[in-house]
């Protein structure tokens, strides 16, 4: 079996002339004279006529915004200047006080129902509540488990479960999200 030399040559042609054409495409716009520049005195081209007649009445259904002031000092190109005095508010209401304490809240382990599984045999269906807590703790529980020491499942719904703190008689609802 010969051994076959590598085709430089044609190598050579084929990026050389990949890189004339990518060249002359790149510049093209440089190399091209640039559009004259309307000076002071020349008048730019009327706009059609119908945008003319119509130019006053945009204008005057545009009104400056309410609550916001106008500003003809601004300079967009430097930092600081006058500040703009900004609209005041009036005191704000007060809000209602609730009745619930936030004690209970606090102390609530964070249970989280992942789902629910059905078992259906002769007629009668068994629901089990899969129940997510803190860090990876899972937990496959029924009616009547304990889901913890102080925790136990008093139904399992379609899409819910109800949590029975043993110890106050508390009941937490679980929905699935």
């Amino acid at each position: 079996m010969a051994h076959r030399r590598p085709r430089t040559n044609s190598r050579l042609v084929v990026l050389a002339t990949f890189l004339v054409v990518t060249g002359s495409w790149l510049f093209r716009g440089a190399l091209a004279p640039a559009a004259p520049v309307a000076s002071a005195g020349t008048q730019l081209p009327k706009a059609l006529p119908e945008a003319e007649s119509a130019l006053p009445r945009v204008q005057s259904t545009m009104r400056p915004a309410p609550g916001i002031p106008l500003r003809s000092d601004r300079d967009p190109f430097r930092f600081g200047g006058a500040e703009a005095a900004l609209p005041t508010r009036g005191p704000t209401p007060a809000l209602p006080r609730s009745n619930l304490s936030l004690s209970s809240s606090i102390d609530e382990p964070p249970f989280v129902l992942l789902g629910v599984a059905e078992d259906s045999r002769e007629g009668a269906t068994r629901r089990t509540a899969v129940v997510g807590g803190a860090g990876e703790d899972i937990w496959f529980v029924r009616e009547g488990e304990m889901v913890t020491e102080q925790y136990r499942i008093d139904h399992v719904g379609a899409e819910s479960a109800v949590l029975v703190d043993v110890r106050t008689a508390d009941k937490r609802h679980l929905v699935l999200r």
